[in-house]
């Protein structure tokens, strides 16, 4: 009989002496889970944001590429104010100002990326120069809509554009005053020779461009050219 009870105290010694044993394991087991849990978070994170900002990045620049597309829309209307029978056609007509078509005799005021202060405001841009900005859309040329009017569906944003002659004081051109575009006598290179050689030189013309398109993205271009 002693024997049998010193054999049942020593079975509850072993079992005694193996359960802190366990619950230790199972504690670091936990931790570890849980800290692993915690880095997967953290990494799952971390690509969702790199996906929102690439996404973000990729919307950004299909609007800017929208944007520059549509400056083309600008400039071409402004060259055309220089064709034959239009109101810029050479003549006394690019000798003073001409607000309603945002011609400029002299050269503009600028901010200090070169952009003409007029085009900063759009507010004040359209109460003096209203006929200078219409939406983009690629038939302008046959229909063109105001920006007073509701967006056409093919819009590609609004378009403002100003011009300025490269000149120092209005009237007569003057190569002392003004900014030329080249003389026919020193011109060299292919058909822009063929085209101007002996002819006078003549001041340069300036476009700027402003298109202002979804998402308030907003994109200045110019243009230096002779009619």
């Amino acid at each position: 009989m002693l024997d049998a009870r010193t054999s049942s105290h020593s079975c509850v010694l072993i079992a005694h002496g193996h359960g802190p044993v366990h619950r230790t394991e199972r504690g670091v087991v936990l931790f570890v889970v849980m800290l692993v849990l915690v880095v997967m978070a953290l990494a799952a994170g971390a690509l969702v944001r790199s996906v929102d900002t690439a996404s973000l990045a990729a919307g950004n620049l299909s609007f800017k590429q929208s944007t520059l597309s549509a400056t083309d829309v600008g400039v071409e209307a402004s060259i055309a104010k220089f064709r034959t029978g239009s109101t810029l056609a050479f003549g006394p007509a690019t000798q003073a100002d001409l607000a309603s078509e945002a011609y400029f005799a002299t050269i503009q005021a600028t901010d200090a990326r070169g952009v003409p202060t007029a085009l900063l405001n759009k507010t004040t841009f359209d109460s003096a120069h209203s006929a200078n900005c219409f939406w983009a859309t690629p038939d302008w040329a046959t229909t063109r809509t105001a920006c007073t009017s509701a967006a056409p569906a093919s819009s590609m944003g609004q378009v403002r554009y100003l011009i300025d002659r490269q000149c120092t004081v209005a009237g007569p051109y003057n190569d002392e005053t003004c900014n030329t575009a080249g003389d026919g006598g020193t011109m060299t290179g292919g058909s822009e020779d063929s085209l101007h050689t002996g002819v006078e030189s003549s001041p340069a013309y300036r476009v700027t461009v402003r298109v202002d398109g979804p998402k308030n993205t907003v994109s200045f271009s110019q243009v230096v050219f002779r009619p």
